[in-house]
């Protein structure tokens, strides 16, 4: 039995092997996590003026996602919001969310599918607004509370997002909804 616990995402690279070697799929974690290595480093789009981006992982109470989800929004070229990486997620008032003065808001909510997400986004759409001009949903339960290779994804997701390329499955503007 393994027990796996990351909070960063050096902890999820490490999980991989450790996983990897305890079903003697070393050579396939190996891949894996030089593929995931690859694919972060490739994600974020340098730019003169790096984003600043508040995630959120619940709405009600808004809660600032810490964990792993700092370091991927760096690796999507952005500055995060929040709690520092590695840091547990903190529960926040809306007007403490505003005063991050983020440029941009991601919703995922833990657990919640897109569709979960999009509904309950709608409640609080106000507030986002008012916490960030660009809000985009995702779906958190699929890419970003899980500690696993879709982490890649969610940062792939958040780039396409603030560059204005198309989004990825899992992933839609708030305004889009509304």
């Amino acid at each position: 039995m393994l027990s796996l616990s990351p909070v960063r995402l050096a902890d999820v690279a490490d999980d991989i092997q450790r996983v990897g070697k305890a079903c003697d799929a070393a050579d396939a974690a190996d891949r894996l996590q030089n593929d995931m290595a690859t694919r972060f480093r490739s994600a974020g789009i340098p730019v003169p003026s790096p984003l600043r981006v508040a995630a959120l992982e619940w709405l009600d109470p808004p809660m600032l996602a810490g964990h792993w989800i700092p370091e991927v929004a760096a690796a999507a070229g952005c500055i995060a919001s929040g709690p520092p990486p590695g840091s547990a997620s903190t529960t926040a008032t809306w007007e403490q969310v505003e005063e991050l003065r983020a440029d941009a808001v991601v919703v995922a909510p833990c657990g919640f599918d897109l569709a979960t997400t999009r509904r309950e986004a709608g409640d609080h759409r106000e507030k986002l607004f008012r916490a960030a001009p660009r809000v985009v949903l995702a779906d958190g339960n699929a890419y970003f509370n899980r500690p696993g290779p879709r982490l890649v994804e969610s940062t792939e997701g958040i780039a396409a997002w603030l560059n204005g390329r198309p989004l990825p499955e899992g992933f839609a503007p708030l305004e889009d909804w509304y």
